[in-house]
């Protein structure tokens, strides 16, 4: 079983709001998944792709991580 969690706090100016938990509850969501037994959870948030880049949420990054997931 995989997972592949994406996460985001805001999008572009003027198109969306600040969405407050979103990261918090991807971050649950996959702790529950990785206890559930899960083989691979992959995690894209802004805090994460702070750090490591190629986990950004962005459009790429999540066609790579589901390239990935699916060839695994």
């Amino acid at each position: 079983r995989y997972a592949l969690l994406v996460g985001v706090r805001y999008g572009d100016k003027g198109e969306l709001t600040r969405l407050a938990f979103t990261e918090n509850d991807v971050e649950g969501l996959a702790a529950v998944l990785r206890k559930a037994g899960y083989r691979r959870v992959v995690v894209l948030t802004q805090e994460r792709g702070a750090k490591e880049p190629d986990l950004m949420p962005t459009a790429r990054n999540i066609r790579e991580q589901l390239r990935a997931i699916l060839e695994d």
